[in-house]
């Protein structure tokens, strides 16, 4: 059983019609009750990256406060979390949720791990209790207090967003779970998937919560669900400050006071401290050296030599707190200081090489600063070019919330810099008050030449897509040539309980068809992935379309197509054998007995029935009989056969 399932999971490619074709082999696949690890299992490893849990804001809804904040789960394991629902779905609608666990040998087995649902707000199928956020009184500089309020567990769309980590064994280059509309939902490894504040139901209730110092803490899989390699570091927390409390406490940035921890932050990202491209200029006020041995650190990118007007700077109070400022390079050796009584401290980055730089902050012989402002302004240069691929001319039609989109570029840079790529969506062709970013692609690394799109973050209609490059001196960009119209699917073509769902990607089947998502060639109302994995219909070129929608009429024991069968017939099959110089347009005409491969038993078997009265060829041959279609195991191909009305 476990062997037979494994061959029909191999065979299957992944892609937005992967659900579909696995849903028979779903059915003969074991379950396990296994809990534990076993030797060899190459097991996923989620964890919560804090860099994606600084960015926060703070809003009222009528008498309400709520703290809104993103997350992001990234898989950091040797093998993929691999989760489907099991069809038909329960009554209230939800899906029992099996984990697909894979083993070094290439085995795997399955087990139970919660249940699918559809969100409403979201408009597509989410995984349960995938992650729960808490806020925690903080006491002292490190201490860890009692929980003061804590958010609903939260469901996800578990999908590759992001890149995470490249580097590790394992890691896909192209995204493999890629649908919130699918059964099948996952993380590859070295991928993260991560929410954005701005998503419904990402946020705590802090509705009288009193200004103070807290921290955020967020959870994934509390319950633990699904089976991982660790499940000791399900957990992390970043600090926060609510409001204006009266001592001085950490900025957005902390942690910042490590080089080598500001590097492994995502460049760009809200909050992050590994600034990465800062042209025109970076700055950021409102920032505190809450400690007497509080440093925080900056890491930014020159693309070019540094001139007069280059330069880095910090602006405070000195009456309330010295700062002093440091350039390091980017082994950490400083290369200037600036230590003056003045409101400010500023060096120049004239002469300055190409290269990462450090950033260095702190307090003169511990002075704390309740705020100060630090400043980023490199030199600029030569722009980049960035060439969009997606959407082409024409447009693509996707389905709102339930399918993501694979923005595609070509990137180059005059001087060979590093570059950096951010997504916009617009409904015109130009950078107005209709565009916004896809906040899960700031500053993506240009050579990864893609970003993902979540549809469900967006909001449905047509959109021009924008791909604003730059090299950290200069800014620029490029539109595509065709939109993206996400289209919202009517609440008459959900079918949650999977009676009229074959695919089981949450959709009716005609409406699969009609919108053009699945294809229908035999226009029997059935989708075609359907009919392939219950393999009522075949693929044998595995190109993705029925045989029957491809196969043309044709006669066996004509190669010729003279209309006529005789011995020119096996003249042409012995051409076509030993002379190469003979093209068959229908190959599958000149397998004369049908056994899949064509060779000298054809010219005899062709032979022996015109002139010994030998068993007539296979259907549909010969000539003297009607046209039909090849009947065999394995199709060889008829692009074209003139004489049963089919010249292409």
């Amino acid at each position: 059983m476990r062997a037979h399932s494994l061959r029909c999971f191999l065979e299957i490619p992944f892609g937005f019609r992967a659900a579909a074709l696995l849903i028979a082999c779903f059915l003969a696949v074991p379950l396990d009750s296994q809990d534990e690890p076993r030797e060899g299992d190459l097991l996923p490893d989620i964890v919560v990256p804090p860099i994606f849990l600084y960015d926060t804001v703070v809003e009222r809804k009528g008498v309400r406060r709520l703290l809104n904040l993103s997350n992001g789960t990234a898989n950091v394991g040797t093998g993929p979390l691999y989760l489907y629902g099991v069809l038909p779905s329960h009554a209230d609608g939800t899906q029992t949720v099996r984990q697909r666990v894979f083993n070094e040998d290439g085995s795997f087995y399955d087990r139970e791990a919660g249940r699918f649902q559809f969100h409403e707000d979201h408009q597509h199928i989410h995984f349960d209790d995938w992650a729960e956020y808490r806020l925690r009184r903080r006491v002292g500089d490190e201490g860890v207090g009692e929980i003061v309020a804590e958010g609903t567990k939260q469901t996800f769309c578990i999908i590759d967003l992001e890149v995470f980590n490249p580097t590790l064994p394992g890691f896909p280059v192209d995204p493999r779970f890629i649908s919130c509309g699918s059964t099948t939902q996952g993380l590859s490894v070295g991928w993260v998937d991560v929410y954005d504040k701005s998503i419904e139901g990402q946020f705590i209730d802090i509705t009288g919560v009193p200004d103070g110092h807290y921290w955020i803490e967020s959870e994934v899989d509390p319950l633990d669900h699904v089976l991982e390699s660790d499940e000791s570091n399900n957990v992390a927390l970043v600090p926060f400050t609510l409001g204006n409390p009266p001592d001085i406490g950490p900025d957005v940035y902390e942690p910042n006071d490590l080089p080598e921890a500001v590097r492994e932050l995502k460049v760009g990202a809200p909050n992050s401290a590994h600034v990465g491209p800062s042209n025109p200029k970076f700055t950021h006020a409102g920032l505190t050296l809450d400690s007497s041995n509080d440093v925080d650190y900056f890491r930014f990118y020159s693309n070019d030599i540094g001139t007069g007007a280059d330069f880095v700077r910090v602006d405070f109070d000195h009456a309330r707190g010295n700062v002093d400022l440091e350039l390091l390079d980017d082994d950490g050796a400083t290369l200037e200081a600036s230590s003056t009584d003045e409101n400010f401290e500023r060096i120049s980055l004239k002469g300055r090489p190409e290269g990462w730089y450090y950033v260095r902050v702190f307090g003169r012989d511990g002075d704390l600063s309740p705020s100060y402002r630090v400043a980023i302004n490199p030199p600029s240069n030569e722009p980049p070019v960035v060439e969009v691929r997606t959407p082409p001319e024409g447009g693509v039609d996707i389905r709102h919330a339930l399918d993501l989109f694979q923005v595609f570029w070509t990137a180059s840079d005059p001087e060979g810099n590093e570059m950096w790529v951010t997504v916009y969506f617009s409904e015109t062709r130009e950078l107005d008050e209709s565009s916004f970013a896809i906040a899960t692609t700031r500053h993506t690394p240009a050579n990864f030449e893609f970003a993902v799109i979540n549809t469900a973050e967006t909001p449905e209609g047509d959109f021009w897509v924008y791909c604003q490059i730059t090299d950290g001196g200069s800014t620029t960009g490029a539109w595509s040539a065709g939109q993206l119209r996400a289209r919202a699917v009517s609440e008459d073509c959900l079918d949650l309980l999977g009676d009229r769902d074959c695919n089981g990607n949450g959709v009716v089947d005609s409406c699969d068809i009609d919108f053009g998502s699945s294809l229908d060639c035999n226009e029997n109302g059935r989708p075609d992935e359907c009919e392939l994995a219950d393999e009522s219909a075949t693929d044998s070129d595995g190109d993705g379309l029925l045989d029957e929608c491809e196969m043309i009429p044709f006669h066996r024991a004509d190669p010729n197509d003279d209309g006529d069968t005789n011995v020119s017939d096996a003249v042409t099959i012995v051409g076509y054998l030993f002379q190469g110089a003979i093209g068959i347009t229908c190959i599958e005409s000149a397998d004369v007995n049908d056994d899949s491969q064509v060779n000298l038993t054809d010219i005899v078997f062709l032979l022996d029935y015109l002139f010994r009265r030998g068993p007539r060829p296979a259907h549909p041959g010969a000539t003297a009989f009607e046209c039909g279609f090849d009947e065999g195991p394995e199709f060889l191909g008829c692009e074209v056969y003139a004489n049963c009305g089919s010249a292409q």
